[in-house]
């Protein structure tokens, strides 16, 4: 059989060495209630050794040892008003602790009803607790709470069962030290419970500290922004989600146009208000989703997930439209220019910001205050199409000729998707150009075998590679899995207009024979992979 009084002096020694350990050692984090749960556990303490002197002190030690009980509940319940922020509503602990107090003077000889008046009290205010920590779970970071949680489950558990035992027996339990079962089993459950409640606690204080010193990390100082490493996590992450479920994702690059002179006009501290006024008029335009940043000095950085071409540049012209209208306290006005980049399948997060960064200085050069994409885009009637420009152009007018041709069809598709909600003619225009697309691809790998051999390898794998996409975006497309304007600005931005403008013309424009006389080349017949399986369904 269990000796009552040894777990007794085991729960006061736990209790004194874990408050003494806290208050001792924990001097960095008591201002999150730690010195009061400290504090509560040495109450605790008191509470247990007393009640294993009552036999010598007398019936006024239990009355002591339900007043640190109660001073111990009322500590714990401060601890986490302290850690939430909240008051302390010292009447509602004076309450508690004063109704405990009064109850056991009451009824002090009277124990299986002081029992019963006791737990109750205990219950209701541990309920109470309880649901406050329910209530702020998703607030709160960590899984030390659901210690917490548990240990008061597990106590408000064991003052139901004592509560129920007093109402069944209703006579006198004889000494508080008798060592039955029962009793040996609550007061073991006790044990375990004041460690489950120390241990809860200090992990939600440790959880804290971890994730503000991550927020710390990254987030800048003087902006309250995210920094440079947040935008390289989240846009590292934005790629991954791409290649595995086609989710779109768009990237802005921001530089406020002529700050230096600002800063040398006006200083830097004036500088530093300009920073955080403009930051604080970005975020009331950006959803909560995308992620703004400073990548350095008055160049940050907005990654839009689930955004496409048209969302992308409408939001930039919105953020260049709020950064010239903001009140920055200084006479003189405050532009910004923009680079947009749509996320492509084959990216890493230092060719998307490369891309960016690079249509970031075609706006600088175009007279600043203004937003460029990646690709020459313009805008016809609400829709974002791709605009023919001397960044597409090969110099082997055959190709040039096949590249047009296909600029055309994808912006008949981009039209087409914007007008009309016609499922069977928008599927047919995407038929056509995925059909025209592949021929193209062929075309082009005859060219290239003439004009650089050495290449051809590397751009077939290239175009396999966009054909492979094609196919799987596609299948997630006829399967609800994605939506219409993924697979779309797929085939018109990354399968032919940045294709083009990228591996097409750094390959082919190298080596083309400016002078030699255009050739008819046959027409090529399709590989078996180009087949009729692959065109979807007119649904």
């Amino acid at each position: 059989m269990i000796d009552i009084p040894t777990v007794f002096v085991l729960i006061s020694v736990l209790s004194l060495t874990l408050g003494g350990a806290i208050l001792v050692t924990q001097t960095t984090e008591l201002k999150w209630g730690l010195q009061e749960f400290s504090y509560g556990l040495i109450a605790h303490s008191v509470a247990y050794a007393l009640y294993v002197l009552s036999p010598k002190l007398g019936p006024w030690s239990v009355w002591f040892a339900e007043l640190s009980v109660a001073l111990f509940f009322s500590f714990v319940i401060q601890s986490l008003e302290i850690f939430f922020g909240r008051a302390r509503r010292w009447k509602q602990h004076l309450l508690f602790v004063g109704s405990i107090a009064l109850v056991t003077f009451l009824l002090l000889d009277q124990r299986p009803i002081r029992i019963i008046c006791n737990s109750l009290i205990y219950v209701l205010a541990e309920a109470v607790v309880l649901q406050h920590l329910w209530m702020r779970r998703r607030t709160t970071s960590g899984k030390g709470q659901y210690l917490f949680m548990a240990a008061i489950l597990l106590s408000m558990t064991m003052m139901l069962y004592r509560e129920v035992t007093a109402l069944l027996s209703l006579q006198a339990f004889g000494a508080v030290t008798l060592s039955e079962l029962a009793q040996a089993l609550l007061f073991i459950a006790t044990l375990i419970g004041v460690t489950l409640i120390t241990v809860g606690f200090l992990l939600m204080n440790k959880e804290r500290t971890e994730h503000l010193n991550q927020q710390m990390i990254l987030h800048d100082k003087l902006t309250g922004v995210w920094n440079r490493r947040k935008l390289e996590q989240v846009g590292d992450g934005e790629i991954h989600r791409l290649v595995r479920h086609g989710t779109l994702a768009s990237l802005l690059i921001l530089d406020l146009d002529d700050f230096k002179s600002f800063n040398d006009s006006l200083g830097h501290a004036a500088g530093d208000v300009v920073l955080q006024a403009v930051t604080k008029s970005w975020r009331k335009i950006l959803r909560d989703t995308d992620i703004l940043g400073r990548w350095g000095g008055e160049e940050f950085a907005i990654i839009l997930p689930g955004t496409g071409v048209r969302e992308a540049q409408l939001l930039a012209e919105r953020l260049c439209d709020a950064t010239s209208t903001t009140n920055t306290g200084s006479p003189l006005r405050i532009t910004v220019s923009i680079g947009v980049s749509l996320c492509l399948s084959h990216d890493s997060w230092k060719s998307w910001f490369d891309r960016a960064d690079a249509a970031l200085y075609r706006a600088k050069a175009a007279g600043k205050n203004q937003v460029c994409h990646d690709i020459p885009i313009k805008w016809e009637d609400g829709t974002s199409v791709i605009q023919w420009s001397p960044l597409f152009e090969t110099a082997i007018p055959e190709l040039d000729a096949d590249h047009i041709e296909l600029v055309e069809r994808s912006n008949r598709l981009l039209r087409t998707v914007k007008t009309t909600g016609d499922k069977v003619t928008i599927t047919q225009d995407l038929n056509e150009i995925a059909f025209h697309m592949r021929h193209h691809f062929v075309r082009e790998e005859i060219a290239i075998a003439e004009i650089s051999p050495a290449g051809l390898q590397k751009h077939r794998s290239e175009h396999l590679e966009l054909i492979a996409r094609l196919s799987f975006l596609t299948e997630r497309f006829q399967s609800d899995a994605l939506p219409l304007e993924a697979l779309v600005q797929f085939i018109a931005f990354e399968m032919c207009a940045h294709h083009i403008a990228g591996s097409d013309r750094r390959l082919l424009s190298k080596h083309a024979a400016q002078d030699a006389p255009p050739r008819e080349r046959p027409e090529p017949e399709l590989p078996d992979l180009f087949n009729e399986d692959q065109r979807l369904p007119y649904t």
